[in-house]
C-alpha cells in the first residue's frame, strides 16, 4: 500500500513505527569474544522476505520525509540502525553470489524446477534489498532507486503500431479511396496468473537450511543464517 499512500496524515509517526519494526528484522552482528570467535554458536537468521517488505515501506515513506534520519532520529540509533545495515549487507552478499553460482547456466526447462524457481525468486528478493539498502547508505539517505518486488510479474511495454486511416479519413470520393489491408491482429498479451498449489505454498514459506539449500518450512518467508556461510551448497 505504501506507494499509494498519498499525503499521511501523522506521517513521521507511522515512519517512526515502521523503522522500528524494521529493525526487529535486522539483527546486529553477533559479538566476538577475545580470541576473535562469535561469543554465540549460531549467528542471527537473516529473514531476507519480511525484510524486503519492510525495507520497500519504509523507502516509500520515505520519501515523503527525507530528513527523517538525519532530524527525527538521535545519533545513537542512527549508528545503530546503520551497523544493522551493514551487517545484513554482508550477508546479503554472500547468498546473491551463492544463488547466482546455482542459477549460472541454467534455461529454459532446467529453471522451471520446484528448487531453481525458489532461487530465482530468492535472488529477485536479495537484490532488491540490495538496491534499497545502497540508497540508505548514502550521505544524506537517498529514495530514488525503484525495485520491483519480488512477487510482483515484471511489467513489459509494448510498442503499438501506429493506426492506419481509413477510407474515409483519407478523401470522401468514391475515386480517392483505397482498400486498405487488415492489419494482422497481435496476439493478446497474457493475463499474470500467479502461481498456485504446491508451488504457491513452498513461494510463501521457503527457508535456507544449513543443509538442504532453499526449500519449503514451516517458518513464513525467505530466511537464511548471517554471513558466516560461505562453505554451504545448495
Amino acid at each position: 500500500m505504501s506507494p499509494f499512500c498519498g499525503d499521511m496524515e501523522k506521517l513521521e509517526a507511522n515512519l517512526n513505527m515502521l523503522f522500528t519494526k524494521l529493525l526487529e528484522f535486522m539483527p546486529l552482528p553477533p559479538e566476538e569474544v577475545e580470541n576473535g570467535e562469535n561469543s554465540a554458536n549460531e549467528e542471527p537468521k537473516l529473514q531476507f522476505s519480511y525484510v524486503e517488505c519492510l525495507l520497500f515501506g519504509f523507502h516509500q515513506l520515505g520519501k515523503k520525509l527525507p530528513d527523517f534520519l538525519l532530524d527525527k532520529v538521535d545519533a545513537e540509533r542512527l549508528k545503530d540502525f546503520k551497523i544493522r545495515l551493514q551487517y545484513f549487507a554482508r550477508g546479503l552478499q554472500v547468498y546473491i553470489r551463492q544463488l547466482r553460482v546455482a542459477l549460472q547456466g541454467k534455461t529454459g526447462d532446467a529453471l522451471k524446477t520446484e528448487e531453481n524457481k525458489i532461487k530465482v525468486v530468492a535472488l529477485k528478493i536479495t537484490n532488491n534489498i540490495n538496491v534499497l539498502i545502497k540508497d540508505l547508505f548514502h550521505n544524506p539517505p537517498s529514495f530514488k532507486s525503484t525495485v520491483t518486488l519480488s512477487w510482483k510479474p515484471v511489467q513489459k511495454t509494448e510498442a503499438v503500431a501506429p493506426k492506419r486511416p481509413s477510407g474515409e479519413e483519407m478523401g470522401s470520393g468514391a475515386s480517392t479511396k483505397k482498400q486498405i489491408s487488415p492489419q494482422p491482429r497481435r496476439d493478446a498479451r497474457q493475463i499474470y496468473n500467479p502461481p498456485s498449489g504446491k508451488y504457491s505454498a513452498t513461494i510463501g514459506n521457503f527457508n535456507y537450511e544449513q543443509r538442504g539449500g532453499f526449500r519449503g518450512g514451516r517458518g513464513r518467508g525467505f530466511g537464511a543464517r548471517g554471513s558466516r556461510s560461505r562453505g554451504r551448497t545448495y
